[in-house]
């Protein structure tokens, strides 16, 4: 991944954002139990908000934000193998999906914020690192509320 503005890597945060929200559609659309399908539908409402927020920061830039200009691409990381085992998936199983997708792309994020050498650049990936650090979070606390310790 090579970026040389700003504008490049918001589209790229776009791409990401728009293929999460299609995992989470598909993965939605698999699940029997209506507890974990709504689960999914709020992550996907979730990343469609990140992404309308990204393609804001586009236009506060002076660009015109074209559906053509960023289709999501099929790179194999933007994506988890989704199975037949996915439809009994459990809320707690939901769950920790959610984390280990919202890690990896902190994760992401995290390790372009330090290749990076540009001050602005730097500055945007960290923002979209500490928001999918938050959703970690928000998952982690959920499913720390929900399954009993072990001792």
């Amino acid at each position: 991944m090579d970026f040389k503005t700003v504008k490049d890597v918001i589209e790229f945060a776009i791409r990401k954002e728009e293929a999460s929200a299609q995992f989470y559609h598909d993965l939605a659309a698999l699940m029997k139990d209506s507890t974990t399908r709504i689960i999914f539908e709020v992550l996907e409402r979730n990343e469609m908000q990140h992404k309308s927020a990204l393609e804001f920061e586009l236009i506060k830039q002076g660009q015109v934000v074209s559906e053509d200009t960023y289709k999501v691409s099929d790179e194999p990381a933007s994506y988890i193998e989704l199975d037949e085992q996915a439809q009994s998936m459990t809320y707690t199983d939901a769950l920790q999906l959610a984390i280990r997708k919202e890690h990896a792309a902190f994760q992401l994020f995290a390790e372009l914020m330090v290749q990076t050498r540009d001050p602005q650049l730097r500055k945007m990936f960290f923002e979209l690192a500490q928001e999918e650090m938050r959703h970690v979070l928000q998952f982690e606390n959920e499913y720390n509320s929900i399954v009993p310790k072990k001792q």
